[in-house]
């Protein structure tokens, strides 16, 4: 638990603890799901509320580098996240499309209704004023940030792409049958900064529900 935590490799493990790397990996996914447990037992699912400003942005994971090798499996994900919390607050979904009917259905159902929303130009976040509490918008084919109000941006957001493409990318974790189970541990891991001993309380408060 404690080397999963710290985020130890898998054949390093296996080479300090001399075991299988096959058992070592299916302990790692037993992790993974207390993980993903405790994202949902923690966290009320919904992010941001009154006075609070939610990033909004999709992503599309596993894209060949110069559309050269061989074809991965592409999966958009869309994400949001509370600015200026004092632990990360955010959600990621994978999503089959981008369109205005999945967009919209996943922010309405993860963002507090009374949230100033900021996102980039995508057509989809078109009718997200009548959602939520203000909607702004910032054009990326421009700027990257707002010119005329510095805190109209998205770096919050695409700071986590950044991290979460890092992430996957040191696990391996780009094949689509694992990466629910990823994005929940890298949630987690951006939720509660001690990995470890949330881990472990995680494990007893689990242990007293049953």
């Amino acid at each position: 638990m404690y080397e999963w935590a710290i985020l130890t490799p898998i054949h390093q493990v296996a080479f300090q603890l001399s075991l299988p790397k096959k058992y070592v990996s299916g302990l790692y996914k037993l992790c993974r799901k207390q993980a993903a447990w405790m994202v949902e037992a923690k966290t009320t699912g919904i992010i941001g509320g009154a006075m609070e400003t939610v990033e909004i942005d999709e992503c599309q994971i596993g894209r060949r580098k110069h559309h050269r090798g061989r074809p991965p499996n592409e999966v958009w994900v869309f994400g949001a996240v509370a600015r200026g919390s004092n632990q990360t607050k955010c959600c990621i979904e994978i999503v089959k499309k981008r369109d205005e009917l999945t967009l919209t259905e996943v922010a309405v159902r993860r963002i507090h209704h009374d949230s100033d929303i900021v996102s980039d130009g995508w057509r989809a976040y078109g009718n997200f004023k009548e959602h939520f509490r203000s909607h702004k918008v910032v054009n990326h084919s421009t700027n990257f940030v707002c010119p005329t109000d510095s805190n109209v941006h998205t770096q919050n957001v695409e700071n986590i792409w950044k991290c979460l493409r890092k992430f996957l990318t040191f696990n391996g974790a780009y094949r689509r049958k694992h990466l629910s189970d990823y994005l929940q541990e890298f949630i987690y891991r951006k939720s509660f900064p001690d990995a470890f001993e949330t881990f472990i309380s995680s494990l007893e408060a689990k242990l007293s529900i049953s």
